[in-house]
């Protein structure tokens, strides 16, 4: 992963330990000069470090603060410049890997925060990682598998989740369309063969959902679902998941949920489809304990990019 150099931080030099009122550091018996050495040394690397791993800059520099305050308070006036530096890089990516593997501000959302409208109003992509992480118990890096992203990526998606239940308002269209347009352009500038183009176009693709679903384009009743050449789902509409009994479908394949008596058949069917490029009917899903559910469907290929397909599927009476 790419991480942007220490100079492009938002806050400048406030990775240094805040200081009290009287400018004086409460280190103990270490002195200004100890910890401006340290930071000087290695405060960059701790930086980057925290950032690769949450992906996120304000989180980052909190993290570095809290490293220097960790080594500090445990650091005596015979630890030398260097000793520090090294424990203070370590505490920051120590830090930083223990709060990307635990969605616990997800899991500790005040009761009453998370209520039906406000999953209803999730974006795709915050809402498929708030499933796996709350209705299947998944950690972020189990999350990065099942939804084909970067840790970081999943961290930032828990995060938009839990701000956006408190919220609970959808985008607007032209928010959406902005949004959409805008992870388009940066997938369209990577190169083919670039190791962060797959995961980028998952992002195109929950963009473009979301789009779909803020413009009215969806309608109420139906589901949307959009699946890799793996026929493995990046994404799908909030309500795909309940209508088919399962607590999230991203990560899943086609051939998990197709009902026993087609599941031998799918391959071949599956290569027909990608053959023609689009294909409507009938289709049974298995709904984990209870009976089969038939859907009407229509499917195309190669949205909404070329490695993607998409389809609409209605409960039928």
């Amino acid at each position: 992963m790419v991480t942007p150099p220490v100079s492009e931080s938002p806050h400048g030099s406030s990775l240094m330990p805040t200081l009290p009122r009287d400018g004086h550091p409460d280190v103990g018996g270490l002195d200004v000069g100890w910890v401006a050495d340290v930071f000087d040394l290695r405060g960059a690397n701790a930086y980057r470090a925290a950032l690769g791993i949450l992906g996120d800059a304000a989180a980052a520099e909190a993290t570095v603060e809290e490293a220097f305050r960790e080594v500090t308070r445990s650091a005596d006036r015979g630890v030398t410049t260097a000793a520090g530096a090294a424990a203070v890089e370590a505490a920051a990516h120590r830090l930083a890997t223990d709060a990307q593997a635990r969605p616990d501000a997800i899991r500790s959302a005040p009761s009453g925060t998370v209520t039906p409208a406000a999953l209803l109003s999730l974006r795709p992509g915050p809402r498929a990682a708030f499933e796996l992480a709350v209705f299947e118990g998944l950690k972020v890096g189990a999350i990065a598998e099942r939804m084909q992203l970067a840790p970081h990526v999943v961290t930032r998606l828990l995060n938009d989740a839990l701000r956006s239940c408190r919220i609970a308002a959808a985008p607007s269209a032209t928010t959406a369309l902005g949004e959409w347009r805008e992870t388009l352009r940066r997938w369209e500038g990577l190169p083919l063969g670039h190791p962060e183009r797959h995961a980028l176009s998952v992002e195109v693709a929950h963009a473009w959902l979301e789009y779909q679903v803020a413009s009215g384009a969806v309608r109420p009743h139906e589901l949307v679902m959009i699946s890799d050449r793996d026929r493995r789902y990046v994404t799908v509409t909030a309500n795909a998941a309940t209508t088919l009994g399962r607590p999230s479908l991203v990560g899943l394949r086609i051939d998990d949920i197709t009902a026993e008596p087609n599941r031998l058949a799918l391959p071949q069917v599956w290569q027909t489809f990608l053959a023609r490029g689009s294909m409507e009917g009938e289709y049974d899903c298995e709904r984990p304990g209870t009976t089969p559910i038939r859907l009407q469907f229509r499917a195309f290929a190669g949205r909404p990019l070329p490695a993607f397909q998409v389809s609409y599927l209605v409960p039928m009476a």
